[in-house]
């Protein structure tokens, strides 16, 4: 449309900040990416703060996964520590969100239903290669779509592909990755 521009939340002033809170009163620093779910909510990879948090319908700031602890640690929401987290999807009732770690590990990685952050596919070192869970290799995968199948598409920049992670059975952590290509 053409209406105006408003902040949602953050602070106005540009200056960057780790807080949970109300609208303006909150605070982030580098928020790369963003996605919603049907409710109005935003998630938001909040990367210098190696954060995953979400903005709700009323403006209020929550952290949904991360220490701030630069790290790798899998875990409850809370308790795990992310590397600047980029790409970011969620499903359409929020149960489900994946995020990317291009830059320093080339991870995707997933917040289940009960709040437990764990590797959804790569091994952490550039590359390509299609397998399951681990054996997958990426190289800096950025953005990140949620199909309404439940498969994850990435955007494998440094591979310069479009990849899938599809989930077998009931979702779970059995994945696998394939390209898919077109003529």
């Amino acid at each position: 449309g053409n209406g105006p521009a408003t902040t949602l939340a953050g602070s106005v002033h540009g200056m960057p900040g780790d807080r949970d809170g109300h609208h303006t009163q909150a605070n982030f620093n580098y928020p790369v990416d963003v996605t919603c779910d049907r409710f109005g909510r935003v998630y938001v990879s909040d990367s210098r703060n190696c954060k995953i948090r979400r903005v709700d319908m009323y403006g209020e700031v929550t952290t949904v996964a991360g220490t701030g602890t630069f790290g790798e640690k899998d875990g409850y929401r809370l308790s795990c520590h992310l590397k600047n987290p980029y790409g970011i999807a969620a499903n359409a009732d929020g149960t489900q969100v994946v995020f990317s770690s291009p830059l320093f590990r080339h991870l995707v990685r997933k917040i289940d239903p009960e709040g437990v952050v764990s590797l959804l596919a790569g091994n952490g070192m550039p590359g390509y290669r299609d397998g399951l869970r681990d054996w997958a290799k990426f190289n800096s995968p950025h953005a990140l779509a949620l199909d309404p199948n439940g498969n994850v598409i990435v955007a494998d920049a440094g591979n310069n592909a479009i990849r899938a992670i599809t989930p077998e059975g009931n979702k779970d952590t059995s994945t696998y990755t394939h390209t898919h290509t077109h003529t």
